[in-house]
């Protein structure tokens, strides 16, 4: 029997394997603690493999060929995504972030992976009696990496906010919705706002965490979202 004390986040995965090994469909099912992506065949409920990834992976995303699965690390804090190739069930490569911290929310659109950062300065671990998380500076950041590795890091958008953790893209990628937990506030990446490119915010209730904050009021401004095969853990 398959157990694990901290299962975070399932998504569902239409895909052939090479190897005739990958169900179709099949679930992507992360677990924190033991540091690994299990592979879990929805119509026989059974998992069929399990890939082992960076520190503490919170979420994954998928283009149907590669599975990308951001480590945010534990105590100490996680600074990479794996990526892992769904045909032989391997990490491929594991990209490395630095100075970046704790990836958290992630999706991909456009070729591309987008995924949040909840600390860029590389300078705090953990909140504490006397180092509390409001005396450092807002540094939430989201950006991207083109995996086919002709671009790195293409591009980077500083949400000026605490703890940006979850995000979602408008299907026709020009709108960005991620949740900055304790800011209590939704930021907005317009890429053809009225006057170019630009963020605003959207102040929400208390410790805006998962999709459910963004797709509520980005679903009130007409959007649709290219990551609604996320469950929100």
């Amino acid at each position: 029997m398959w157990t694990a004390r901290s299962v975070v986040v399932v998504i569902v995965l239409q895909v052939v394997s090479a190897f005739g090994q990958t169900p179709s469909p099949a679930l992507l099912v992360l677990n924190k603690d033991a540091n690994e992506m299990a592979i879990v065949d929805p119509s026989a409920m059974k998992v069929v493999g399990h890939v082992l990834v960076g520190e503490g992976p919170h979420e994954v995303a998928t283009d149907g060929k590669l599975a990308f699965v951001a480590n945010y690390g534990s105590h100490t804090p996680g600074n990479t995504i794996s990526v892992i190739d769904l045909a032989t069930w391997k990490e491929i490569k594991r990209v490395d972030l630095s100075p970046m911290q704790r990836p958290h929310g992630i999706v991909t659109s456009g070729g591309k992976v987008y995924f949040t950062v909840e600390n860029t300065t590389a300078r705090w671990t953990n909140p504490s009696a006397t180092r509390p998380t409001e005396l450092r500076p807002p540094d939430g950041e989201v950006s991207s990496y083109d995996p086919s590795g002709q671009g790195g890091f293409s591009w980077s958008w500083s949400t000026g906010e605490y703890v940006t953790h979850m995000l979602v893209i408008s299907e026709d990628g020009k709108k960005i919705f991620t949740t900055n937990i304790q800011s209590n506030r939704v930021s907005v990446w317009e890429r053809e706002g009225p006057a170019g490119p630009q963020g605003t915010t959207i102040p929400v209730g208390k410790w805006a965490g998962g999709h459910r904050h963004v797709v509520r009021r980005a679903r009130s401004l007409g959007c649709a979202f290219a990551g609604r095969r996320h469950l929100r853990h």
